[in-house]
């Protein structure tokens, strides 16, 4: 289910990170519908990152086929085997073979397959950096500043200063709250404990010093050296 709740903070602790004393912890708010409306508005227009449909990459995938391998016997083949594969059904070895190789002949030269790719994976590195500038609401026992520009997003400075491994974690998590899913079929997760929402324990500390309701005690909105216990979290 979608979370409705924009205001409580929903953690996330790196999964290469979960047994040091104090792991590096990230908070995350749902979006309002028309929050996630703008989200991927700027990531089809701006970035030219927009989600890539199945579909699509089948249909680019039968069109360079046809046009590339025209006549040749091996093309129903190939056919057959995308069907197959878009069903769920496990192929062998030597299908998933042939199907790589033709994968990597299109993206070379059939056009409106590689655009497809290339789509594709813009999004898989950049959707998680949008959610996490968006939606990222603060952070414990990271050594950086936690803060938001003019534009309520937090700046590229201050992104900057993160863990690219662990933005991307994050950002990965923040996507599924957003969706109320575990993962994105548009782009990977680093790993499927990476991806599972779930509830902080701690307060979230306003910017203005108010504080929104969570379940465990208040905490101050400061930054602190890792590991120190303090923590740097605002609400939107």
């Amino acid at each position: 289910m979608i979370p409705t709740d924009t205001k409580t903070g929903h953690d996330y602790v790196p999964s290469w990170r979960k047994s040091e004393a104090a792991p590096p912890r990230y908070f995350f708010r749902a979006a309002s519908v028309i929050e996630r409306a703008q989200m991927e508005a700027e990531l089809s227009g701006e970035q030219a990152a927009g989600r890539v449909f199945p579909f699509e990459l089948i249909a680019a995938f039968r069109n360079g086929l046809h046009a590339l391998l025209s006549g040749d016997p091996g093309i129903d083949t190939l056919l057959e085997l995308i069907e197959t594969e878009a069903r769920g059904e496990i192929l062998t070895g030597d299908d998933r073979q042939a199907l790589i190789q033709a994968r990597g002949v299109l993206a070379q030269h059939w056009p409106e397959y590689r655009e497809l790719v290339a789509q594709q994976e813009r999004r898989k590195e950049i959707a998680p950096i949008v959610v996490f500038r968006r939606f990222c609401i603060g952070w414990d026992n990271v050594d950086v500043t936690w803060s938001l520009g003019k534009d309520r997003q937090i700046p590229e400075a201050v992104l900057a200063q993160i863990d690219p491994m662990e933005m991307i974690g994050a950002g990965n998590f923040g996507y599924g709250l957003l969706y109320g899913a575990t993962d994105d079929r548009t782009f990977q997760q680093p790993s499927q404990s990476d991806a599972d929402p779930s509830t902080s324990s701690s307060d979230m500390s306003r910017a203005d010093g108010t504080s929104a309701a969570s379940d465990g005690p208040a905490t101050p909105a400061s930054s602190s050296p890792d590991g120190s216990g303090e923590s740097s979290i605002s609400g939107s």
